[in-house]
């Protein structure tokens, strides 16, 4: 394969809060294996490129010489403009050339795969103020014998170091395998968000020491926090709140909304075990969980209720839990967020010689939501309009046909392009946006102020770049309760009419969108 290049794009686009930047760290994705020789032309082996270079669209690139092999854990990483440096299966680290990366081996225990069985085993972050170092979080599973039954549960973490600078740009792996943490943790929530300063990156994992040797379903949780900066990785103290954690090490997803304000993980093992959905509140500045709310979802009976996966729009309003024979959308900005879940699919019993089921969704540069199969197919679904309630949300099944097969692999990307929390106490570092590459919506975005906050009967908006821009005002059901335009850097907004109590205000332009701040009107 050789190495994709990108243009950087001056013209750029805006899906949601994912802004063209120059942070496309996840523009190129990789799925696939046991390519080479041994295909002898058949495409069904091989390695599937997804590239959203250079207009964030997707290109599908088929490589049947590459010989890697993709399972659950997957990382891949591109440089700030869209190239491909490295990527790895949780086993091994291979550089853009297709090739080991030195140091890169003997990263966990190949089970004879080739690659690794573990959802969100992997993460990737840039090492903050240092442009080619970047952070590899890894982690391998055991089984732990319980009353009656067997537990799945990460039993070590470890986090590496990789110089992109190393062999003139091939790379090296100069710190290996360091522990981050002994304690056990639930199969398949590692993830990660941007620190308020916009620099460095808090870590999260889910411990479940506590809950390992009981039969009993726990209702207690313990949040591991870990802070990446430019010194290290520094490990904050554990946040135990209540939560929803199944016995058998809690299989599902974890997810920060785009903007960085909630965090999300769904939790569900099997047959006939009931499935839940967990939402906290977050402060970038101090990687504090509040505001804890569960959402617990009545079994279907059978294999029915198993969740592998879940995902969160763009705009950071929508969850798209991912059960085997269905996806269920729920709102975040609702009062009952457990009344407001509707069906968006159903599998409609299309197969290539295997079940193209629902797996794993991941949110793409694209704004869509791509989702996979729990078999070996070559077949995606995607949520062309994850920003839009219900069916509108428009998924399509089986849509996306990669070139080869898929093991049922996808990346684990955070919002790589999440910036400082504006005016917030952590926002002390600052950012120079003179650099061409730097995009113009997170001047904008800086230069947004909605004041008083709470209001009264007076909303103002302020921009300092005059855009001709979309004002809306949604209640806590979701409702649009006020809709203006206007093309000044400041605008009064009537809400005088509006009865007391939290709205959500979005501001779109005609080229960018601004995040959603929630307002409370009092009276």
């Amino acid at each position: 394969m050789q190495r994709l290049v990108s243009h950087l794009v001056v013209a750029l686009l805006v899906f949601g809060f994912f802004e063209v930047s120059a942070q496309r760290y996840d523009f190129v994705w990789l799925s696939g294996y046991s390519g080479g020789e041994r295909t002898a032309g058949i495409d069904t082996f091989g390695i599937s490129i997804m590239d959203f270079n250079p207009d964030t669209s997707l290109h599908l690139i088929n490589d049947q010489a590459n010989e890697f092999r993709f399972g659950e854990a997957s990382t891949m990483i591109c440089d700030s403009l869209g190239n491909l440096l490295f990527y790895s299966n949780g086993i091994e680290i291979w550089n853009y050339q297709n090739q080991l990366m030195e140091n890169g081996d003997s990263l966990n225990v190949d089970e004879g795969l080739g690659w690794y069985v573990l959802t969100q085993g992997t993460l990737a972050l840039p090492y903050p103020n240092h442009d080619s170092l970047w952070a590899f979080i890894h982690g391998t599973w055991d089984i732990f014998e319980t009353t009656g039954d067997v537990s799945i549960a990460v039993s070590n973490t470890w986090y590496s170091i990789i110089d992109m600078n190393a062999n003139d740009g091939l790379g090296k792996v100069v710190q290996k395998m360091d522990t981050l943490t002994k304690k056990p943790t639930t199969a398949g929530h590692i993830t990660a968000c941007k620190h308020g300063n916009g620099r460095d990156w808090w870590i999260v994992m889910l411990e479940i020491e506590d809950c390992l040797f009981s039969a009993e379903i726990c209702d207690t949780i313990t949040i591991k926090r870990f802070l990446l900066t430019p010194n290290g990785i520094e490990e904050y103290p554990d946040f135990t709140t209540e939560g929803f954690i199944l016995e058998g090490g809690g299989v599902g997803q974890a997810r920060f909304t785009s903007d960085g304000n909630q965090y999300v993980f769904s939790s569900s093992i099997g047959s006939g075990r009931p499935t839940s959905i967990s939402i906290y509140d977050f402060d970038r500045c101090e990687g504090i969980f509040s505001n804890y709310r569960k959402v617990e979802l009545p079994r279907l009976g059978g294999f029915d209720d198993a969740s592998f996966g879940m995902e969160v729009s763009p705009n950071s309003r929508f969850v798209y839990l991912v059960r085997i024979n269905r996806v269920e959308q729920f709102d975040l900005w609702a009062e009952d967020i457990k009344a407001s879940k509707i069906i968006v699919a159903e599998y409609d019993g299309f197969r290539a010689n295997f079940s193209t089921k629902f797996y794993l969704p991941q949110l793409a540069p694209d704004g869509k939501i791509y989702i996979n199969t729990p078999s070996t197919t070559r077949y995606l679904h995607v949520i062309n309009q994850p920003n839009e309630k219900g069916l509108a949300c428009d998924l399509q099944q089986h849509s996306v046909v990669l070139p080869t097969l898929n093991g049922r692999s996808f990346p684990n990307h955070p919002n790589y392009r999440l910036y400082e929390s504006v005016d917030s106490p952590c926002d002390t570092i600052g950012k120079d946006f003179t650099d061409v590459s730097t995009i113009a919506s997170v001047k904008i975005e800086q230069s947004l102020k909605i004041y008083p906050n709470p209001a009264f009967d007076v909303l103002h908006i302020a921009l300092d770049v005059p855009k001709k821009a979309s004002i809306r005002l949604y209640n806590v059901q979701g409702q649009l309760v006020l809709e203006q335009s206007t093309d000044q850097k400041e605008q009064e907004v009537d809400i005088s009419h509006l009865p007391a109590g939290i709205y959500f205000c979005h501001i779109q332009t005609n080229d960018h969108q601004i995040q959603t701040k929630k307002i409370i009107i009092s009276r």
